[in-house]
């Protein structure tokens, strides 16, 4: 991050070439706009900014992580036609340094749920589409594919995510998926023990149970027949089912 005669500037990248022999800067300033301009004009608007507030200091007054920048983008791409201040409520400088805590945390359990999140879709298609997605419907269509293992990609994500979704609704949604799963992980350990009813009206009071229990915890209603369906995938991957949620709601608790 540099002083500017217009306000701050975050230098995102240097790049060789381009109109200038010196190369070329790309950066965005306090507004969320990005720019391309060559080197000697660049320095020439940082020297003048340095002279104009009587400092000598030509160095960077604050750094940021090289994922940082890339979440800066995410978020700048989130906030197009709206403007970055208004989306995102303050300067780009300041909501970087201000979200700094969450960008770290959201980075690291974003890269873990991609993952999860498309193997359950794999294994249990009724249990993503009925227990994940009510709670995070636009997000889950967001998520990268599970191909897409490139941090930056990753990191652009979670700055569209920091800019389109209100952190508390997130965190309270991600509280009440991780209860609403809690019922299913208990019956695929029970099933995966092979103790399961045998009897169809064991089976219709099993379902039953299950339903109740999916509403009164996480207060997702289900129908019999999807409930049925849920249940049916738990029978055939008990113990891939019972990981794969260990590991979402230990990924989206509400300290993550």
């Amino acid at each position: 991050m540099w002083p500017g005669l217009s306000g701050n500037r975050i230098v995102i990248a240097l790049i060789p070439g381009g109109p200038s022999a010196a190369g070329t800067v790309l950066f965005v300033t306090d507004s969320g706009q990005a720019y391309f301009q060559a080197v000697e004009a660049w320095s020439s608007d940082y020297l003048a900014s340095i002279y104009a507030r009587g400092a000598r200091n030509l160095a960077p007054f604050q750094t940021l992580r090289g994922v940082e920048t890339e979440v800066l983008l995410g978020a700048i791409e989130a906030s197009d036609g709206v403007g970055f201040a208004v989306a995102a409520g303050t300067a780009a400088t300041r909501w970087v340094l201000e979200h700094r805590d969450d960008i770290a945390k959201l980075n690291v359990a974003v890269g873990s749920i991609v993952t999860v999140l498309h193997d359950l879709n794999r294994v249990a298609p009724k249990l993503f589409d009925m227990m994940v997605s009510i709670f995070f419907k636009q997000l889950v269509a967001d998520i990268p594919s599970p191909a897409m293992t490139d941090p930056k990609a990753i990191a652009r994500f979670v700055g569209r995510t920091l800019i389109q979704y209100d952190k508390l609704t997130l965190a309270r949604n991600a509280a009440s998926l991780a209860e609403a799963l809690a019922p299913v992980a208990e019956r695929a350990a029970v099933t995966a023990a092979k103790a399961v009813p045998v009897s169809a009206a064991a089976a219709r009071d099993y379902t039953a149970g299950f339903i109740r229990d999916v509403g009164a915890r996480g207060g997702v209603v289900l129908t019999r027949d999807e409930a049925d369906q849920i249940l049916g995938a738990v029978r055939n991957a008990p113990a891939e089912i019972k990981q794969l949620i260990d590991q979402l709601r230990t990924a989206v608790r509400p300290n993550h």
